[in-house]
């Protein structure tokens, strides 16, 4: 439960965050204002298409946090990760989520994250503002993602994320770099000191935009 409510602080936060430019640390607020956190994040212009408009003006936002375990509560015990996957799947069709929670299963996801666990790098966050003050909405529970980036030296690196039945509407797109996968060119390419410029594709929508290299120095 703790898991998904920081989820909701983090979104809290985002929305109430200011549009100045660039790389910086911004503060994680909860729903009373009251600080909780922060997080690395950089803000910057870019433009949108869809079968509504083409190249209209977007705000981009991309929050970084590096991993750690001891931020991964569920996964300390498996009495701790059936409480979190009974809550998260509370959602979920009768007869997945009684299949997800049968006792053999539990114990094989969970020995199953917690091996993945010890390669994770980080989790890249992003966030469009359509016309600069309109949230964009990832609907991955019908559609895949793909994030294109490229790089100074004129190469390029793709990120392809396909639909998830189990993932709820959001305005925020989340990716979780792991050691050895695509997800890590893609989280260096974001936290090297080199500018680079991304794509990214989501339904009928084409979001466009730059990112300085990481500097908060």
């Amino acid at each position: 439960m703790k898991k998904l409510l920081s989820i909701t602080l983090f979104a809290t936060i985002l929305c109430n965050t200011t549009f100045a430019q660039g790389w910086k640390t911004i503060d994680i607020v909860d729903d009373f204002g009251d600080k909780v956190g922060e997080r690395i994040a950089f803000i910057g212009d870019g433009t949108f298409s869809n079968s509504a408009t083409t190249n209209s003006e977007m705000f981009a936002r991309i929050t970084i946090k590096p991993y750690k375990i001891e931020n991964e509560l569920h996964l300390v015990s498996l009495e701790s990760y059936t409480k979190y996957y009974d809550e998260i799947s509370k959602d979920w069709k009768p007869s997945t989520r009684a299949f997800a929670m049968k006792p053999n299963r539990l114990k094989s996801s969970f020995e199953k994250e917690k091996e993945k666990s010890k390669n994770k790098i980080g989790t890249l966050t992003f966030e469009f503002f359509e016309y600069k003050d309109n949230p964009a909405t990832f609907m991955r529970k019908y559609d895949s993602t793909t994030l294109r980036i490229k790089l100074e030296d004129g190469s390029t690196i793709n990120y392809f994320e396909s639909e998830n039945e189990y993932a709820n509407t959001s305005q925020l797109w989340s990716i979780v770099a792991t050691k050895g996968t695509d997800s890590e060119n893609i989280w260096n390419a974001i936290t090297d000191d080199k500018p680079i410029r991304c794509v990214v594709l989501h339904r009928n929508s084409k979001y466009l935009f730059s990112v300085d290299g990481y500097n908060l120095n």
